[in-house]
């Protein structure tokens, strides 16, 4: 296990420099680009396939998070099983069969680093994963539940008809499979993309998700950060609704919003809300990509996303500073209000009046 640039290690001392007390830092390891080179496309499945490799590998990756300060390990491989992808038929015991070894390996060396998956968003894919078998061994399941559709559907047999790529009647169906299966909802983290996938439509009087069809990917607007047909991060959306040149958003709950534009940037996108997940008691969300929420760089917006995130106070403390001013009061004229969700000071009655106040003159 190795950075994949050499100006790598640079950047994981001052993303681990930012972090809090009550924040982690975690690496990734694989991901879609990886099982796509050809070098590194049988990486993966071959490392799984026999306990030398594995071994190696578990190695490899503790030696990595000690030395850079990471708190956790994310194993982002897709997809096992998956022959165009670099899997073979044995991959998915083998998957269950490194997360065991590499869990107890940590607890008879006194570790307790975490450990995450990176599962996909879609049925077809889910299927290669043994997610019971892995279930004892992983701190949480991240859902990549982004790309689930763009201009490519054309060619996999989804036809040209448009739909959203992070679609919630698909997020719902998978999340069923898995409801099925006997999983702990708790262990889920929903990924949320910070980015939209756009479409060209063929007749600018349709407006139906799902009927309309599409001839390729939207247009790329000159001079943007993504600068790449169909795609557009939120850091821009937001620029071009700020701009008003025509445009116009609705959005529901995961639901999607539509761009109306003479141009060629017709196109859907989708948005989350965390209202979406209290109701299904899934955990957190999981943001994929950290670059597209602002106009950062895409080698650093994870440290400037940090550092954001560190400023802001824990839990403990944010409960200090609502109950700080509480604490002279007489512990009978304090009670919690089922309504506005807080400690309130008036239980019923008053406390006695002791003149105007320099605020209320």
């Amino acid at each position: 296990m190795a950075p994949t640039h050499p100006s790598d290690p640079t950047m994981y001392g001052t993303f681990v420099g930012h972090r809090s007390p009550w924040t982690e830092t975690w690496i990734a390891v694989g991901g879609w680009q990886f099982s796509c080179e050809v070098r590194t496309k049988w990486t993966w499945s071959d490392m799984a396939a026999s306990a030398d490799n594995r071994r190696k590998f578990i190695d490899s990756a503790i030696w990595f998070m000690d030395k850079y300060g990471f708190q956790g390990i994310e194993r982002a491989w897709a997809y096992p099983g998956i022959k165009e992808r670099g899997g073979r038929q044995g991959d998915k015991d083998n998957f269950v069969t490194l997360l065991k070894e590499f869990r107890e390996h940590m607890k008879s060396s006194n570790r307790n680093y975490g450990i995450s998956v990176l599962i996909p968003g879609e049925p077809g894919y889910s299927m290669q994963y043994d997610l019971k078998g892995m279930e004892p061994y992983v701190n949480w399941f991240n859902l990549g539940t982004w790309d689930l559709h763009g201009h490519w559907d054309a060619f996999n047999g989804w036809g040209t008809s448009m739909h959203a790529h992070t679609d919630a009647r698909d997020i719902e169906k998978v999340l069923e499979v898995y409801f099925q299966a006997g999983l702990k909802f708790s262990k889920f983290n929903l990924g949320v993309a910070w980015y939209g996938r756009g479409y060209t439509i063929r007749d600018q009087t349709c407006g139906d998700l799902g009927t309309c069809e599409f001839s390729g990917p939207s247009a790329s607007i000159p001079d943007s950060c993504t600068n790449e047909p169909g795609v557009l991060s939120n850091h821009e959306i937001r620029t071009l609704l700020r701009a008003k040149h025509g445009l116009n958003a609705t959005h529901q709950t995961m639901q999607r919003f539509r761009f109306s534009r003479t141009t060629p940037i017709n196109g859907w996108g989708t948005m989350a809300r965390s209202r979406w997940l209290r109701r299904r008691c899934l955990r957190i969300t999981v943001v994929w990509v950290a670059p597209s929420y602002g106009a950062w760089s895409m080698t650093w917006a994870p440290v400037y996303m940090l550092e954001r995130i560190s400023r802001l106070p824990s839990w403990r403390k944010r409960w200090r500073r609502r109950t700080r001013s509480l604490r002279w009061w007489p512990r009978r004229l304090i009670q919690w209000s089922r309504w506005s969700r807080r400690w309130s000071r008036w239980p019923g009655r008053w406390p006695k009046w002791s003149g105007w106040s320099r605020w209320s003159r």
